[in-house]
């Protein structure tokens, strides 16, 4: 993985357009966490964080979980540190039996829906008897074969674009700005 100095890593954002601000996140995932306490009320749900990129929409979340819920994460990447996905890469499982469970997968950002796709598969392999799906950003873009088509929950929807900011890196860099950006396509 590449370096890079402050002065690039503000060049970046400085070509880039502020879709989502914190504000706006907040709110909307105000909204997103009333449904999942009244839906949920009674499950004794397992939220899993997506790693590396739900940390700060996980976070955030979680503080508006008001029913009983038990936390965990799950990672897999087809990404990396590279813009373009490639196949996929398990890191780590979740601590927590999930058999007989239901669980909530939390991701920043819904794209092609591979990555989802399979996590999905492993909790019902694992025996979850419900496994919904949470994103900040469900991208509404064609689907590659196999993938998620869509999430049960979602704080904003959008065509294409490189998003980063707010869990969405570029890079593996400025997952922590805490507003989402659309990176202009002259960007490097």
């Amino acid at each position: 993985m590449s370096k890079f100095s402050s002065v690039e890593l503000q060049n970046v954002l400085s070509k880039s357009k502020k879709i989502f601000t914190n504000h706006q996140i907040d709110s909307a995932l105000a909204i997103v966490a009333d449904r999942l306490n009244a839906d949920l009320v009674d499950a004794d749900p397992i939220f899993l964080c997506v790693l590396n990129g739900a940390l700060m929409v996980y976070g955030q979340l979680m503080q508006k979980i008001t029913i009983p819920a038990r936390m965990d994460t799950i990672y897999a990447t087809r990404y990396g540190d590279a813009s373009v996905g490639s196949s996929l890469e398990w890191k780590s499982y979740p601590s927590s039996d999930l058999s007989g469970q239901v669980v909530v997968l939390v991701d920043d950002v819904l794209e092609g829906g591979v990555t989802l796709a399979a996590m999905v598969d492993y909790c019902q392999q694992a025996g979850a008897t419900k496994v919904l799906t949470v994103v900040l950003i469900n991208k509404k873009i064609p689907r590659v074969a196999g993938g998620l088509m869509d999430p049960d929950y979602a704080a904003f929807e959008m065509g294409d674009g490189f998003l980063i900011g707010y869990g969405l890196d570029y890079k593996g860099y400025l997952r922590n700005t805490k507003d989402v950006y659309i990176l202009d396509g002259n960007a490097s």
